[in-house]
């Protein structure tokens, strides 16, 4: 998958680093400006990516026809065949794939993200994160 800003185009091999962000839309960190621009109801992914000194977020959101993931589409008992379940799953991905989007931000806010999804929350409001 390739992430573009401006001219530079980055794929999931150019970054340095990166980290998992599991924030949910009930959750404080959800509040944060950086995630503004999050679709809260969409949003099936989200990373905070570190490369050549610069940070980035980036997030997936599902097409709005598929949201809710495999079992909201495909909920279990409504299929027999698991098989040809997936492959129509696969089918409707490729008619309605997600859009990815991408977005540098600064170390602060990085660094407030990812202390938000990796530490335990007692810290977060002796942090100042909360």
């Amino acid at each position: 998958m390739n992430y573009q800003i401006d001219d530079e185009v980055f794929n999931f091999s150019s970054f340095d680093h990166t980290w998992e962000i599991n924030v949910q839309e009930d959750e404080p960190a959800a509040k944060l400006e950086v995630l503004r621009e999050v679709d809260w109801s969409l949003c099936e992914s989200m990373h905070v990516a570190m490369a050549g000194g610069d940070f980035f977020l980036f997030w997936g959101e599902e097409h709005p026809e598929r949201a809710g993931g495999f079992n909201a589409n495909f909920p279990p008992g409504s299929y027999t065949d698991e098989e040809m379940a997936l492959k129509e799953w696969r089918e409707l991905n490729a008619r309605l794939p997600s859009k990815h989007n991408m977005r540098k931000i600064s170390r602060k806010e990085a660094f407030t993200l990812v202390a938000l999804a990796w530490l335990p929350a007692e810290f977060h409001t002796d942090a100042g994160l909360c």
